[in-house]
């Protein structure tokens, strides 16, 4: 289970603690985390089977992460788009509002 754990102002020296594992199948291709897109700046893991990314962070500040998430569907239609590719969509905004107008469509 992937887990994603945020904490946010609670520490006066730190704005922002972000801790998190991978805990996708095993066998599946990831690198550690790079630069994946020079404009806009996006930084984070890569996943080497469908390039996206399950937790990364833009020029601009906006993190973004997923987690899993099983059902039948993804065994049934595997032709359908990785979440992680979401991820490096909303990773491509450069606020949240940008960010959730596009989670919103």
């Amino acid at each position: 289970m992937c887990t994603l754990a945020l904490y946010f102002q609670e520490f006066p020296d730190y704005p922002m603690i972000v801790a998190a594992n991978r805990d996708e199948f095993m066998t599946r291709p990831s690198a550690s985390p790079q630069v994946l897109i020079e404009t806009p700046l996006i930084f984070g893991g890569k996943d080497l089977l469908a390039g996206g990314t399950w937790l990364g962070v833009n020029e601009h500040g906006l993190l973004a992460g997923i987690v899993n998430r099983r059902s039948a569907a993804d065994q049934e239609h595997p032709e359908l788009r990785s979440r992680g590719l979401l991820c490096l969509d909303v990773l491509k905004t450069k606020s949240p509002a940008e960010a959730r107008a596009l989670l919103a469509r």
